[in-house]
């Protein structure tokens, strides 16, 4: 990745990584949570990654980039905090396992049924992670993997869940596995070894965050979530049980660009430069720029109208926030244009070291019967109104 960044132009000094679990914290430091310590449960497909921060602190010495951002800025980083990382770690499981062991439990259902091609397979392959690679390649995986994730989704949401699969190989398995049925309770108890080596390893890093000077895990405060299998209800329960003064942080829609935008956040100043580690194979640069689309007009709306927005800044010392207007056409948003070119408003503000505070700013949209647009703006932190220009719709 450094090399291709290399072949981009971009000067390697200005170029670093951060981890997963990181990024995810450098995205919840400063939003919606007031909680000082956080510990970030990254459950994914391949590894479960884990990271605890104490977000008002900074960390003894000084990391390569906090040096650069030093140079770049003069010293002006005095009143932004990074967060001090109390302790990392990475554990050897994820989804993956998971949905193998489904894998396996459909399979004996299959042989139950007669099915040929379950009846083929020799089910000690699944203590043998070499034989475990070997049937990745074999063309029936992906059907079986689908329906196995189907299976771990569902019963998130359900107590029992039933499906049926299509032949596995219509040459030689005309009927499939009908009836497949699973219960939370036996799926719980068939993954017991992947919960006890969680557990396991989530209490070594308690051990490790001791060993360092610090109070444990009852220290922590707040659990932030990511990844898809950490919407399994039982995983819930085993971080209620070892960390019983923390609240558990999710946010569906959220469970993958967290980490996107939380490289996005780590960056403080326009020259920086981040790469993300790798989100499912796929990886890209990103600066620190948000954007939102907030819909001010409803449907069913009449004119005249009069909506009020709260905004926020999404970087410290943030001097202007833009306003795009656009129409629905059909069923897509397409901006507003006046001669030829696209309108846009931007509002200049006063930097503040604070950011992501969505009590800052008031944004109140007008729009009276001749489809005339008003926006004006209240800055709450420093008290005062923000200018914005008029524009009129039908031009």
């Amino acid at each position: 990745m450094e090399r291709a960044c290399k072949r981009l132009g971009i000067s390697s000094d200005v170029i670093w990584f951060i981890d997963e679990p990181i990024a995810v914290l450098w995205d919840y430091k400063d939003r919606f949570i007031r909680e000082e310590t956080m510990l970030v449960f990254d459950f994914g497909g391949g590894t479960l990654d884990l990271a605890v921060m104490n977000k008002s602190e900074n960390a003894n010495g000084v990391e390569t980039a906090a040096s650069i951002l030093k140079q770049w800025n003069n010293g002006s980083t005095d009143n932004y905090s990074r967060g001090k990382i109390l302790v990392k770690k990475g554990i050897v499981v994820g989804g993956d396992d998971i949905d193998m062991i489904i894998i396996k439990f459909i399979i004996e259902e299959g042989k139950k049924q007669g099915n040929p091609v379950c009846q083929a397979l020799d089910l000690a392959i699944f203590d043998d992670e070499k034989r475990i690679e070997n049937l990745k390649q074999n063309e029936i995986y992906p059907l079986l993997k689908k329906t196995a994730e189907r299976i771990k989704i569902a019963l998130s949401e359900v107590e029992e869940y039933s499906t049926s699969m299509p032949p596995l190989l219509p040459k030689h398995d005309r009927v499939g596995i009908r009836s497949i049925k699973l219960t939370r309770r036996e799926f719980v108890s068939r993954c017991q070894p992947l919960w006890d080596y969680i557990e396991q390893g989530l209490l070594q890093m308690n051990q490790e965050m001791k060993k360092n000077g610090e109070s444990g895990f009852e220290r922590i405060e707040t659990v932030l979530l990511s990844g898809g299998s950490s919407l399994i209800p039982h995983v819930h329960d085993i971080l209620e049980k070892l960390l019983p003064n923390a609240k558990l942080g999710m946010e569906k829609q959220y469970l993958q660009t967290a980490i996107c935008r939380g490289n996005a956040r780590y960056s403080y100043n326009d020259g920086e430069i981040l790469v993300d580690d790798s989100v499912n194979a796929a990886y890209g640069i990103y600066n620190h720029h948000d954007k939102e689309t907030v819909t001010v007009i409803q449907e069913s709306d009449t004119y005249p109208i009069e909506v009020k927005k709260r905004i926020a800044t999404m970087r410290p010392h943030q001097d202007q926030i833009e306003i795009i207007p656009m129409a629905r056409k059909g069923g897509k948003y397409e901006p507003l244009t006046k001669a030829n070119g696209s309108v846009y408003y931007r509002m200049k503000i006063r930097p503040s070291s604070r950011c992501r505070d969505l009590s800052r700013i008031s944004v109140t949209f007008q729009i009276d019967k001749a489809q005339k647009l008003k926006i004006s703006a209240y800055d709450n932190l420093f008290k005062e109104m923000i200018g914005v220009e008029e524009v009129d719709l039908e031009a």
